[in-house]
């Protein structure tokens, strides 16, 4: 058993595992069908083997380390370099479906607890990182997974996991966000992450806006606008990493109309919909501009936006709503009644008001899109 074999990978694991490799027979058969599991999931089984392994996480780490165990074993009695490498791609991809299983039980409806989920895939990050150590000094033939592949594959992952978790309240999403932003400073989705959750507790401390200077107390205001100012500052940040990320532009036109800055909104908001390449921020940006216009006092101007975004998502209630409060203010009464009754006829199932989700950040369809990238790694 040489060195080069071993090496500094096979300790790690062997440590963390924290088991010997003599188990009980019972653990042993747990351990066989965990493994199953993984195979399922590598097979491209994704959806069955995620909904699995959502129901329970029990013993799920002991049964991860016995999997790993074993591959460290054939590692250490690989008989020349090419076996070694292909057993050093195996444990890679089986980590890496170990990490990705996880990741997707925590996205199922039956998942018992997410952050636990999230937490396991995140146990192993530390494996891979020094896979990838590993593999960066080694023979890795053309068809297996490389130290950048890795690399790059891990990146994705905590990008993914901040999506997922910044849908859910609470110290988890936090602590990951500070760790990400620790482990990739400058990543522009985790600054624009961070300032998403400024602007998310800012609506929370505000909720109706027209109402800030009549109603609320003024340590109420004064802590609003320091969230405003944060996540506008955050938002400013991502786009200077990256002036392409259309999400930042949309989220600091509409702060800059809530704060009055309405040039600067206009241009932001402006920009936003000509880089916009989905109906979803097609429609927000198009929204926004219409409340840009409200503000400017140009109702004609507002209401042909809100009209453009009632076009995009048909049936979006905030586009209506605003078209009912603009024929209001013009004595408009039956065209205020039309329009609400438009929302009001629209079934509870069938609404996809994209501004509904807009303080839980970029939609689920960032997430599907980076969860697909990383399991196509699985068979690259």
């Amino acid at each position: 058993m040489t060195g080069s074999r071993f090496s500094v990978l096979t300790c790690a694991c062997l440590l963390s595992a924290g088991a010997s490799f003599a188990q009980e027979p019972a653990r042993v058969n747990a351990g066989a069908a965990y493994k199953r599991l993984v195979q399922r999931y590598r097979s491209s089984d994704f959806a069955a083997a995620a909904e699995v392994a959502a129901i329970s996480i029990k013993d799920a780490q002991w049964e991860r380390d016995l999997i790993l165990q074993d591959l460290i074993g054939m590692l250490a009695l690989a008989s020349d370099q090419v076996e070694a490498a292909r057993v050093r791609d195996r444990l890679a991809r089986t980590e890496l479906a170990i990490v990705l299983l996880h990741t997707d039980a925590c996205l199922q409806p039956a998942t018992a607890d997410c952050d636990a989920q999230i937490g396991m895939a995140h146990s192993l990050v530390g494996v891979l990182d020094q896979l990838a150590d590993e593999l960066s000094k080694r023979f890795v033939p053309p068809e297996d997974l490389t130290a950048d592949d890795l690399r790059g594959a891990v990146h994705e992952w905590f990008q993914l996991a901040a999506l997922i978790l910044a849908a859910r309240e609470g110290h988890t999403f936090l602590d990951f966000l500070d760790r990400s932003n620790q482990r990739y400073p400058g990543d522009p989705l985790f600054i624009l992450l961070s300032a998403n959750f400024q602007e998310r507790y800012a609506a929370g401390a505000v909720v109706d806006i027209s109402l800030v200077k009549k109603v609320y107390f003024s340590e109420y205001v004064g802590a609003w606008i320091a969230m405003l100012n944060g996540a506008r500052r955050g938002y400013e940040d991502a786009l200077d990493a990256d002036p392409h990320v259309t999400e930042a532009r949309l989220r600091l036109g509409r702060i800059q109309t809530i704060t009055g800055d309405v040039k600067k909104a206009r241009n932001n908001l402006e920009q936003a919909l000509s880089e916009a390449d989905t109906p979803r921020l097609r429609y927000l940006a198009t929204l926004f501009l219409g409340a840009v216009a409200a503000v400017d006092d140009r109702p004609e101007k507002a209401r042909a936006y809100f009209e453009q975004a009632w076009s995009i998502v048909p049936g979006a209630q905030s586009a209506a709503f605003a078209l009912s409060q603009l024929a209001d203010a013009r004595g408009d009464d039956a065209g205020a009644r039309r329009w609400l009754a438009r929302t009001l006829a629209v079934p509870f199932a069938q609404r996809d008001d994209p501004w509904e989700t807009y303080y839980l950040g970029p939609p689920p369809a960032d997430i599907a899109g980076r969860l697909q990238r990383l399991r196509a790694l699985l068979h690259r």
